[in-house]
C-alpha cells in the first residue's frame, strides 16, 4: 500500500501544460479541498483517435455514459465518478483533469 503521495504524477512533462499545484496533504480524495481547480487538457492524439470515429482508434469519444464507465474494472480501486461524471484519478489530485496524452 502506498503510503506516499506520488509525487511524479503532479510533476510537469513537456508535453502538459502547467498543472494546478497539489500540496501533499491535498493530494487525497478523502480531504476537502474547495478551491482545488484544475487544468483541463486532452492531447489532440487522443481526440483524433476516437474508437467511435476511427477504424482503429484506440481510446473512448468524449463523452461515455456514467453506466459503460461504471461497469468496467479498474486495477487500482472502484471507480469513482466526479462531479461532471468523468473518472476520478484513483490515486488523488494530480493538478489535472481531463484525458492527458
Amino acid at each position: 500500500m502506498q503510503t506516499q503521495p506520488n509525487s511524479k504524477a503532479r510533476s510537469q512533462h513537456p508535453a502538459y501544460p502547467t498543472r494546478f499545484y497539489v500540496p501533499d496533504d491535498k493530494v487525497s480524495w478523502e480531504n476537502e479541498w474547495h478551491d482545488y481547480s484544475p487544468v483541463t487538457f486532452t492531447a489532440n492524439s487522443v481526440l483524433i483517435n476516437d474508437r467511435t470515429k476511427l477504424v482503429g482508434g484506440w481510446c473512448d469519444p468524449e463523452q461515455v455514459s456514467a453506466d459503460e464507465l461504471l461497469s468496467r474494472t479498474s486495477y487500482c480501486s472502484k471507480i469513482v465518478l466526479d462531479e461532471r461524471g468523468h473518472p476520478r484519478n484513483p490515486v488523488g489530485r494530480t493538478g489535472m483533469n481531463g484525458r492527458g496524452c
